[in-house]
């Protein structure tokens, strides 16, 4: 019997500690991406306002090598803007994927905790059920890996 309190308790704390560790992934992603975001928005505007001053100052035929200057920075912001925008959506992904897995290991702690909190006590049908969600957690997390 203690055996199985004492596995029930290593199972939350697992559980817990998977909670804590998502939510700093998720918090280190989201500083990603509001940096991603950031850069995105400031090479649009450099992108815009390169490629108007390029064109303008090709206008005046004297100028032609500045605005070709101009024009080739217009060109290399917007493919950096291309670059910040595909790895927004590759974080905003892994941000996705990392609530999900937390919530489904918020439901299993939630489960597990309901079975656990009517007693102390747990005998062989409760803590069967309670590995047997744990194992479904570990089967989630293995496939939600995978992806």
């Amino acid at each position: 019997m203690e055996f199985r309190i004492k596995r029930v308790k290593e199972i939350q704390t697992i559980l817990e500690n998977d909670i804590q560790h998502r939510n700093k992934m998720i918090s280190k992603y989201q500083k990603s991406k509001n940096t991603f975001t950031v850069i995105n928005l400031i090479v649009g505007v450099a992108t815009t306002t390169t490629g108007v001053g390029g064109i303008a100052t090709m206008l005046t035929i004297a100028l032609v090598p500045v605005a070709v200057a101009l024009e080739a920075v217009s060109a290399i912001s917007g493919v950096t803007g291309l670059i910040a925008m595909k790895l927004n959506d590759c974080v905003c992904k892994k941000i996705k994927k990392h609530q999900d897995i937390k919530l489904l290991t918020v439901n299993k702690l939630e489960a597990i905790n309901r079975i656990f909190a009517e007693d102390e006590n747990i005998d062989e049908t409760e803590f069967n059920k309670i590995s047997e969600i744990y194992e479904n957690y570990c089967q989630s997390i293995i496939s939600n890996n995978s992806i």
